[in-house]
This record gives C-alpha cells, structure tokens and sequence, in this order.
C-alpha cells in the first residue's frame, strides 16, 4: 500500500492587523503624583478567533505590557552612562496587585481577506494603544507631561489640581481625553 504524504506553504506580503477601541478610567493624585489606573476596557475585531482563552490571555497580557510601559517601565541611567536598573530587582513591571480591572472584549466582525483563517494579529492590538490611552487619562488628571511615562514626582512637581475620574480614550489612533 502506498505512503499518502502531503506538503504545502502559504506565503502571503500583505499584512493584517486587528483594530479596536481601548478607554482607561485614570485618577491622578497632586500630592504624591501616583497615576491609578481605576479600570480598562478594550474592544478588538481579531478576525476569526483560533482558540479563545489564548486569545483572551493575549489581550489581558498586552494591556498589562502597555500599563508596565506607561506606568512602571523606565531605563535609568548614571552620569556615565550606566544602566542602573539592569535587572528584575530594580526594574519595576507590573504585578497582580497593580493591575486594574481590565474587560478585554474580542470580536469576530470582520474576518481578514488575506489569508485563508481569516484571522488578523491580536497581541499587539492590545499593547499598542494603552501609553495613549493612560497618557490622555493623565493628561486631563494632571496637565501635560512631557515624559513618556507617568512617573509620580514628575506630576506632583508640577502642583497640579486632584482629579479623579479623567478618561483617556484611543480611537483608532485619535486620541481622545474626556474629564468627568
């Protein structure tokens, strides 16, 4: 009897990419200058979803990776030039306890045309609008920064006014900020 065996190879240059809305709920406060990230919503259109809870991990786990960014994350360096939070001792990331409710809604509105799942990029849909979004939620909490990172002793050197509540919103790549 002979051996059945097959081989093939999808190649495809054009690209897919998943589009969404994300909303922070951000409360700035003027005397220490800590950014509380109160809540954190995403939607996302992925195309087709593969397999749910991994998709579901690759949203809440890019939002968490986008909140280190924005909040914790920074490289600091000594007069001469030295990196001195070269390792997980001094370099702060988010842990359990500093992560907001987060609601990560995925849809499957739109399938992509351009490979045969239909399935678009999810991870990085998730991670790339949240330095815009808390920036904006920041920046009607406490005036414009010009750091990339919310640091607090930044933002209480500035004397800014308490306000909880700010919203930032990334739409698209609009950038929007509303402040209840």
């Amino acid at each position: 009897m002979p051996a059945v065996a097959a081989e093939a190879t999808f190649r495809n240059d054009k690209r897919t990419y998943a589009y969404g809305a994300h909303a922070a709920e951000v409360a700035v406060d003027p005397s220490t200058g800590a950014v509380d990230v109160l809540d954190y919503v995403a939607v996302e259109d992925v195309g087709r979803i593969i397999n749910p809870l991994t998709l579901h991990g690759q949203a809440l786990g890019a939002i968490v990776q986008g909140l280190g960014g924005a909040l914790f994350e920074e490289l600091v360096h000594d007069s001469e030039g030295q990196l001195l939070g070269g390792n997980f001792a001094d370099y702060l990331m988010p842990t359990a306890t500093d992560v907001p409710a987060i609601t990560a809604v995925v849809l499957e509105s739109k399938p992509s045309p351009i490979n045969p799942l239909g399935a678009k990029g999810a991870g990085e849909g998730g991670i790339v609008p949240v330095g815009g979004v808390i920036a904006n939620g920041r920046r009607g909490g406490a005036g414009n920064t010009r750091r990339r990172a919310a640091r607090p002793a930044a933002i209480a050197a500035k004397g800014v006014a308490d306000d909880r509540g700010a919203l930032g919103f990334q739409l698209g790549g609009v950038c929007v900020t509303l402040c209840a």
